[in-house]
C-alpha cells in the first residue's frame, strides 16, 4: 500500500490502519471526524489576526466508540494589514492546525 502524502508534509507517521485512500470503500479501523467551528480573519485590531477553531474526534469504527476528542484553537497574526497578509496568516494557521491534528492522532493511537 502506498503511504499517504500528507504525513510526509507534517513530519508524522500515521499508522496504516488509520488511512483511507481511493474511493473510501476500504475497511478502515479509525475515522477522523472533524468539524470546522470558526475560520475568521479580524483586522479590527493591530496586527490583524486569523482565528481557526476545529473539533476532532477519533472514532474506532469496529467498536463504534469515540477514542478521543479535542478542540483546536489557533490564532495567527498577520504580518501586513491587507488581504495578502491575511492569506499568509491563514496558511500558517492551517499548517499549525494540521501539525497539531497529526500529533493528536499519533499520540492517541500508540
Amino acid at each position: 500500500m502506498q503511504e499517504p502524502a500528507w504525513p510526509l508534509v507534517t513530519g508524522h507517521h500515521i499508522p496504516e490502519t488509520c488511512c483511507m485512500t481511493g474511493d473510501g470503500n476500504e475497511n478502515a479501523a479509525i475515522w477522523i471526524d472533524t468539524e470546522l467551528i470558526r475560520f475568521h480573519q479580524d483586522f479590527t485590531q493591530q496586527p490583524g489576526v486569523v482565528h481557526i477553531t476545529m473539533r476532532a474526534r477519533l472514532v474506532d469504527l469496529r467498536k463504534s466508540r469515540v477514542l478521543a476528542t479535542r478542540q483546536f484553537d489557533i490564532t495567527e497574526a498577520a504580518a501586513t494589514d491587507d488581504s495578502y497578509g491575511g492569506v499568509v496568516a491563514a496558511n500558517r494557521a492551517v499548517s499549525l492546525l494540521l501539525d497539531e491534528l497529526a500529533e493528536f492522532c499519533v499520540s492517541r493511537l500508540r
